[in-house]
């Protein structure tokens, strides 16, 4: 959602867009032998970003696990067009 594009980058760090409770959940997801992976419809040239985003997640001094990020293969303009307007 458009909220979810914006907040993180004029957070600054201090505040973060993200479910109170989740960094705890998948690390106890992972510690029972799970493997993470996360799926956004962001474009896939927003990998990068979106990585750093999900390693900058901190709640209790517990970030979220390590991961693949499955991306949209669409472009910027296409998958904003799909998330924000449609």
């Amino acid at each position: 959602d458009v909220m979810g594009h914006i907040v993180p980058r004029l957070s600054f760090g201090w505040a973060q867009w993200a479910q109170k409770g989740v960094p705890q959940l998948l690390r106890r997801i992972q510690e029972n032998n799970y493997n993470v992976l996360y799926l956004t419809a962001r474009p896939i040239g927003q990998v990068e970003t979106t990585k750093h985003y999900l390693q900058s997640v901190v709640e209790g001094g517990i970030h979220l696990p390590v991961g693949p990020v499955i991306t949209s293969p669409d472009g910027l303009f296409k998958s904003l067009n799909r998330e924000v307007i449609q």
